[in-house]
């Protein structure tokens, strides 16, 4: 008698996966090689990455992580708006039913406790940190931050959010380099169904990013997606980077990149603007302190051990990729 094997989704490494949305659910494998594979419909077959899910053989799972997950109740599981999974010391995102957590994105603790504090029906599985399930009300809030009100910090906020852009970037290019697609609905033929390489544009000066899409035989580009920062926002080559790519494979660009919060902490390599002289411009060199060095973008002239007490009541933030933007 054969043996069928089947496998269950724990989570989507890239957030456009055809089973990001269906975490927890099992499906028969049909055919196995770098990644399973399993019919979705009479003559479609649609894969998925191995690491991304947990073998089940007659209903047995041998999948030693599944243990951890035997003692929390599946119906807590489907009711939760936002689940996490615990991985390591990070946190991933399995589960957002109102999208604004990336599947499969990795997020820390203190992320978590923050983003669990401010919304409804946050749940953590394994229970590895001091709370299950979170409620929208004043006792899970002081479970959530140790009995202190609850602080949402912007530039700790911009900081998830970059590094969720870096790991959908780095995810994306790397599925160009697969060449197997994921025969989703999600994205378009390029993205679904061919290799395909990825050059981007950064324009420091327009503060906007190109992405080029070419497959394996072409020559010039086949899609171009592009991102330009507002005249009010902060611009950030990671986040551009990750909105121009999802535009140029048809995904769709979640909400946290079009409105991330703008940085509030002046850091060595932001480049500012001064507010009272809107094309002085320049890149920040050095920061001890109150202390600063400044380079001006101009002509290149430096400014050294300047004071500021709080250096954005006279200046903005207007770019805080930190030198990873061509001219």
């Amino acid at each position: 008698m054969e043996t069928k094997k089947y496998v269950r989704i724990k989570k989507a490494t890239c957030k456009s996966a055809w089973y990001a949305d269906k975490i927890g659910q099992v499906f028969e494998v049909e055919r196995e090689g770098p990644n399973y594979f399993t019919r979705t419909g009479p003559h479609h077959l649609s894969a998925i990455r191995k690491e991304d899910a947990e073998v089940i053989v007659n209903n047995e799972t041998r999948n030693e992580e599944a243990d951890e997950m035997k003692n929390v109740n599946q119906t807590t599981i489907d009711s939760a708006s936002t689940v996490f999974e615990k991985v390591g010391d990070k946190y991933i995102g399995s589960k957002s039913r109102f999208g604004d957590i990336l599947i499969g994105a990795p997020y820390s603790e203190a992320f978590v406790k923050a983003y669990a504090s401010e919304r409804k029906d946050v749940l953590v599985i394994p229970k590895t940190i001091e709370y299950t399930a979170f409620l929208r009300n004043e006792e899970m809030k002081k479970v959530a931050t140790h009995g202190q009100a609850p602080i949402v910090n912007d530039q700790a906020r911009r900081d998830e959010i970059v590094e969720q852009a870096k790991a959908d970037v780095e995810e994306l290019v790397l599925n160009g380099y697969d060449g197997e697609g994921f025969w989703g609905a999600e994205g378009n033929e390029t993205y679904r169904k061919f290799s395909y390489s990825v050059e981007f544009l950064p324009d420091r000066k327009k503060r906007k990013v190109t992405a080029l899409i070419r497959r394996t035989s072409d020559i010039d580009p086949r899609h171009i997606g592009r991102a330009k920062a507002a005249t009010s926002d902060c611009f950030n080559v990671h986040i551009g980077k990750a909105i121009a790519l999802r535009r140029a494979l048809g995904l769709a660009v979640p909400d946290e990149y079009l409105n991330a919060p703008q940085p509030t902490e002046v850091r060595v390599g932001d480049v500012i603007s001064w507010t009272a002289f809107k094309d002085e411009v320049y890149a920040v060199t050095k920061k001890s302190g109150i202390i600063y060095d400044f380079t001006r973008i101009k002509n290149g002239v430096k400014y050294n051990s300047l004071s500021y007490k709080n250096l954005l009541d006279s200046a903005t933030i207007i770019d805080d990729s930190r030198g990873e933007v061509g001219e």
